[in-house]
């Protein structure tokens, strides 16, 4: 069953009574569902309460961040974004806690663990794209989309022209990725290959 967590318009499923002492934090793409049968298993066999959150724009939460710069519009969430997101919630309902990561959910929890003075006692993180793969080569944006681009800036091609090459030579994710999910995508991307988790 779904529950409301504070007024961040987060949601997802309680797994046993008491405080959680575990946070489950879902990948790209992904909901709380994900980790129901851990949720479980956790409770059940070892009286642990665990939740697990759909993050915004994943599952029943809604993508919405409200600043300065998204009353203005343009606004695009990151990795940190969403931790201090997930962090007003975790600082109102939670003890202290094990977050379990995956992917993107990976991602927010080191934010997350950086930001929240010590409530964070462990991370464990599966499939977290957080250092470029040395050993894969560079991905170069596709030159064609990349002209394409520039030529839009100038008004010379249509945005449908644009788009479609977008979802020609994009990743499955990003092709499957609407309106600022899509920019956030492309954000969160741009912060492994910064550097900004080392």
């Amino acid at each position: 069953m779904l529950t409301a967590f504070g007024d961040e318009h987060l949601y997802g499923q309680i797994f046993g009574k008491g405080r959680p002492k575990v946070l489950l934090l879902h990948g790209w793409q992904r909901s709380s569902s994900d980790f129901k049968k851990l949720g479980e298993y956790l409770n059940n066999d070892f009286g642990i309460t665990s939740i697990a959150l759909d993050l915004p724009g994943f599952g029943s939460s809604e993508y919405i961040f409200v600043d300065s710069a998204s009353k203005n519009g343009g606004f695009v969430a990151g990795s940190l974004d969403y931790a201090r997101k997930v962090l007003k919630v975790v600082d109102s309902d939670f003890g202290d806690l094990v977050i379990l990561g995956h992917s993107f959910g990976g991602r927010v929890a080191i934010k997350l663990a950086s930001i929240s003075e010590n409530k964070v006692k462990g991370l464990l993180l599966t499939g977290v794209p957080i250092v470029a793969d040395p050993t894969k080569p560079i991905v170069r944006p596709n030159r064609v989309l990349t002209i394409f681009k520039k030529l839009n800036r100038f008004k010379l091609v249509r945005d449908s022209k644009v788009e479609q090459l977008k979802m020609k030579y994009g990743s499955s994710d990003y092709r499957n990725a609407t309106g600022p999910l899509r920019d956030t995508l492309v954000k969160v991307i741009a912060e492994t290959k910064s550097g900004i988790y080392l």
